[in-house]
This record gives structure tokens, C-alpha cells and sequence, in this order.
């Protein structure tokens, strides 16, 4: 697994395709590059697909449980009993996976105003 997950998609790209579904169509038919760097493979706009998909659906996730899985991680990163780090270590690779598939905060402020 890699270590360091890419978010699925930036601020600029949140807001631009965010609620588009002809483009996360395209994206998961691989008809079309997207974004301002032209990311092209089948594995990033699967990403950017699975991220749009679950933004604002009841079985996605928000900032909120992300939050809550923060909180949760730093208790197991602090406490110090003998299995707390490898747990700790478990729960940041599931916040970093969220993580990557959420809009940025600034971005989800602007998705929110726009009824997104």
C-alpha cells in the first residue's frame, strides 16, 4: 500500500467537477484526462470517480467523521498501552485513505454555497 494517498481531486478541481456527472462518466469510461495537471491514469480518475460518488450521499463520509476518526486516532497515539502505536498506526492510514477522497475544507465551503 502506498504510503502517502494523493487527494483524489484539489480545491479547484472539487469546485470545477464536483457535481458534474458527465465528466466522472467520462472519467470512468477513461475517455478524457481531467484537471489543470492532466493526471491520465486509470487509477486517478477512478480516485477523483470513487471521491464525486461519495460526496454527500448518505454512505459516503464528511468532515465530521473525519474529525471523529482524528480524535480517536490521536487518543490511541497518546495513551501509550503496549498495542496502542499499531493501532494508532492503523487508524491514521484509514483517516489519510478518508482523507483523499474528501473535498478540502475550503473547497466544500464553496461546494456548500453553491448547493453542491
Amino acid at each position: 500500500m502506498v504510503d502517502k494517498i494523493a487527494p483524489a481531486l484539489s480545491s479547484a478541481e472539487w469546485i470545477q467537477y464536483g457535481d458534474d456527472l458527465v465528466v466522472m462518466a467520462d472519467w470512468a469510461a477513461d475517455k478524457r484526462p481531467y484537471g489543470p495537471d492532466r493526471r491520465y491514469t486509470m487509477e486517478q480518475k477512478r480516485h477523483a470517480v470513487a471521491a464525486i460518488a461519495l460526496h454527500h450521499q448518505p454512505f459516503g463520509f464528511t468532515a465530521a467523521d473525519l474529525d471523529a476518526l482524528g480524535e480517536v486516532m490521536r487518543f490511541y497515539q497518546h495513551r501509550g498501552f503496549p498495542g496502542d502505536p499499531p493501532l494508532a498506526e492503523q487508524l491514521k492510514r484509514i483517516y489519510d485513505r478518508i482523507s483523499a477522497l474528501l473535498p478540502p475544507r475550503d473547497a466544500e465551503k464553496v461546494l456548500d454555497k453553491l448547493g453542491g
